[in-house]
């Protein structure tokens, strides 16, 4: 029975070192932008996160999934003012796939 454990043990620890490797990873560099609304998404986001790549979700996803996590924040009681939210939101929406 310790024989068939192995396998299976040596798969979690291969598993575990990549998703460790993956997750330590430098988030690939922002478009060079010095507009207000990307200094307005790199102050806001970065509260929280490593800023995303714009490219991570379509222009037309930004919006919901900038609303769910301001939800969070508020729950940590982060606070954004909301122009710059919607400074933040309004560049991800230009910047998306």
């Amino acid at each position: 029975m310790s024989v068939r454990l192995a396998p299976a043990a040596i798969a979690f620890v291969a598993s575990a070192t990549l998703v460790a490797a993956a997750w330590r990873r430098e988030p690939p560099p922002l478009p060079v932008d010095r507009s207000s609304d990307a200094v307005a998404y790199r102050q806001a986001c970065s509260r929280c996160h490593p800023p995303f790549d714009p490219q991570t979700h379509l222009r037309s996803e930004w919006r919901a999934v900038v609303t769910s996590m301001h939800q969070r924040m508020a729950d940590r009681e982060v606070r954004i003012p909301p122009d710059q939210l919607e400074a933040a939101i309004r560049w991800l929406e230009q910047n998306g796939r």
